[in-house]
């Protein structure tokens, strides 16, 4: 016995452009743009105060480090100054 058998297959795909949507109106625009600066200003914010959260310590110790010795020293030459003492 002899068995054949044949399949004959065809696909064939129509492409249908679509109707585009128009862009946002104005309106739209304006209030999208509105809310990415308020989302800017307010992420902008967060980033100064957490950097000084971050490095405020640091930069505390530092002025302490480097003016207080130098704001001390101008007092006493100040004050040697008005009681008539020349360094």
């Amino acid at each position: 016995m002899d068995f054949v058998s044949a399949v004959d297959l065809k696909l064939a795909e129509e492409y249908k452009a679509h109707i585009t949507s128009l862009a946002p109106s104005i309106g739209m625009q304006l209030r999208n743009a509105t809310i990415d600066g308020f989302s800017s200003a307010s992420e902008s914010l967060l980033g100064i105060v957490l950097f000084f959260a971050e490095s405020g310590p640091t930069l505390i110790l530092w002025l302490a480090i480097l003016f207080v010795p130098r704001a001390h020293a101008l007092a006493s030459l100040s004050a040697a100054s008005r009681s008539g003492f020349s360094p």
